[in-house]
């Protein structure tokens, strides 16, 4: 009979040692210098490695690469923008060959990718990077163009020092004068109106000149061009609203005189576009956040025209995603 008092004898535990001892299999895994020199031979215990000398063309990339990353980042800048100022003529006379258009894209997404970081957006202006980058707005090449709008969209968003910096050195008028030279090329307008909102949301000394400059009525003029693309009408609405909750003393005058016209000529005219339809409303949304109506957006001329049409997209809007749902 087992006694619940008297304590179970304990198993020895082996050590390492005591476990590989006598075992030539576990003296084997314990001689290192043979073990460094099976390493030496086989990559992967299986197949030979294959190592030969690095000829000199790889040698060369990799001294190459090495260079690049101890110049640091803004080296880095500093060569791309030395790339897309050469023979900057060339631009805007269109007489760049298509690898020379294409060098210029790449440093420009090179330094994209950098000025993501906000203190590298900073160097920027120490680069005195904004001033080029911005005149090439107004170039011949929409692509190089839009690419730019990207870079420098990236560049301001949420970064006064920057914002106020492209204001000063002209970034406005740039901006909009490229919007309009452009209107037959939709994708380079959408990456555009991207810079003009990060340039403005949220900036006072760039909001009054924008105003003066007639950037509202650019706004609006997007919403009755009927060739404008659902994506540039989403970026066209999120910044008309932000500038509405922003400054509502300067834009609320906007709202009765044009742009609740147009809105509602546009609901009835994207009838059974859901992508832009559905932009449409979720701006009143936006808007009237607080409000008891969406008729509060507007004079009480057109709240009898414009509540039921809200009223009806969002019953429709509705209706349509209840549809898309998969059934339980």
């Amino acid at each position: 009979t087992k006694h619940k008092n008297r304590p179970e004898k304990r198993k020895e535990k082996k050590s390492l040692s005591t476990m590989t001892e006598g075992n030539e299999k576990g003296k084997g895994w314990q001689d290192w210098p043979g073990l460094l020199k099976w390493t030496m031979q086989f990559q992967d215990g299986i197949t030979p490695s294959g190592a030969t000398e690095m000829d000199q063309e790889k040698r060369k990339w990799l001294e190459e690469a090495l260079a690049a990353v101890a110049e640091g980042e803004v080296g880095g800048m500093k060569k791309d923008l030395q790339i897309i100022c050469h023979d900057c003529g060339k631009c805007f006379d269109e007489s760049l060959t298509s690898e020379e258009l294409q060098v210029k894209e790449q440093a420009v997404e090179r330094i994209h990718d950098v000025v993501d970081n906000l203190d590298n957006a900073k160097d920027l202006i120490s680069l005195g990077g904004f001033e080029p980058l911005l005149e090439l707005l107004e170039c011949e090449y929409p692509s190089l163009i839009g690419h730019i709008a990207s870079l420098l969209s990236v560049a301001v968003q949420n970064h006064p020092a920057c914002q106020q910096h492209c204001h000063e050195v002209g970034a406005l008028g740039h901006a909009l004068s490229s919007f309009e030279n452009n209107k037959n090329h939709q994708q380079t307008r959408e990456k555009l109106m991207s810079f003009l909102s990060s340039l403005v949301r949220g900036s006072s000394p760039v909001f009054a000149p924008f105003v003066e400059g007639g950037g509202v009525k650019v706004l609006i003029d997007v919403l009755s061009d009927g060739e404008t693309s659902d994506r540039l009408l989403t970026r066209t609405l999120f910044l008309l609203c932000c500038l509405t909750r922003e400054f509502p003393a300067v834009m609320l005058p906007s709202w009765e005189k044009r742009l609740i016209p147009e809105l509602i000529c546009l609901i009835q005219q994207k009838e059974g576009d859901w992508t832009a339809l559905e932009s449409i409303f979720n701006f009143f949304s936006l808007i009237s956040e607080g409000r008891e109506t969406w008729g509060a957006c507007g004079g009480e001329e057109v709240q009898g025209e414009l509540v039921p049409l809200l009223l009806k997209l969002q019953k429709e809007i509705k209706g349509l995603s209840e549809e898309d749902q998969d059934p339980l």
